[in-house]
């Protein structure tokens, strides 16, 4: 990630000069073009909070504009390991889903794949039917975020006193505790 080109078009896009930068500033001349041809060793938020603060900007945006296509497929790269983690440690063999294998078949809300922020708080593997899922089903809870978030066709979990997750319909709810995760996707068996 090239910071130090970012922070330079931003001082060209304010008008402001290296020099008159420097000052404001109170670093050297030389400490900002080193910054700016990405030769300085230090670009930790705190070393460049001065610069910043003279451009006014903030540390994040200018790691949002220096971000090339290379460091998203770097970003992509690292969500699709953490995709394969999931799927190795809910099937069994080498983690690869195939037709014998668990397969995606449902899923709940807006959710069409795993989104970056989806860790799940629980994974549940059925031992007994529930709904349309039977044994050997695996379901992928996040946390209830708003109660209004729950839909009647969902499926919740909660923690029961000797600590086992009780899967239920969304239907039950008022039947139970207090619904801790909702699923948000399901490995079915074949």
């Amino acid at each position: 990630m090239k910071i130090g080109s970012e922070i330079k078009k931003i001082r060209i896009e304010k008008g402001i000069t290296q020099v008159e930068l420097s000052q404001k500033a109170d670093v050297a001349q030389g400490r900002v073009s080193m910054i700016e041809n990405d030769k300085y060793p230090d670009t930790s938020p705190e070393s460049l909070r001065p610069i910043l603060d003279v451009l006014g900007v903030t540390y994040a945006e200018v790691c949002g504009r220096a971000q090339t296509a290379e460091d998203q497929n770097t970003v992509l790269y690292d969500i699709m390991e953490k995709l394969n983690q999931i799927s190795r440690t809910v099937a069994p063999g080498n983690g690869v889903v195939v037709e014998s294998k668990p397969k995606v078949i449902d899923e709940f809300g807006n959710t069409s794949l795993l989104p970056v922020e989806f860790s799940p708080i629980l994974t549940v593997v059925l031992k007994e039917c529930v709904g349309e899922y039977g044994p050997g089903d695996i379901l992928f809870f996040s946390k209830i975020k708003a109660h209004s978030e729950i839909k009647e066709t969902d499926y919740l979990v909660e923690e029961t006193i000797s600590g086992t997750p009780q899967v239920f319909l969304a239907t039950d709810i008022e039947k139970r505790e207090q619904a801790i995760g909702r699923a948000v996707r399901v490995l079915k068996q074949l």
